[in-house]
């Protein structure tokens, strides 16, 4: 299921996109991975999520 199947509407997601990225990095999980995404990496899976499209990157 994606986020937009969940109801989220396409504006508040874009709205919240910045701080989703941002909440991302403060996680100390992510910045602890083998490979640590760009900016760029960590905004287009959140799109991906949203859409609900397979992560092909």
């Amino acid at each position: 299921m994606s986020i937009k199947e969940i109801g989220i509407p396409p504006d508040s997601f874009e709205n919240s996109l910045e701080k989703l990225v941002d909440n991302a990095f403060a996680d100390a999980t992510l910045i602890m991975a083998a490979r640590v995404p760009s900016t760029e990496e960590v905004e287009k899976l959140c799109r991906y999520a949203y859409d609900g499209t397979s992560i092909d990157f």
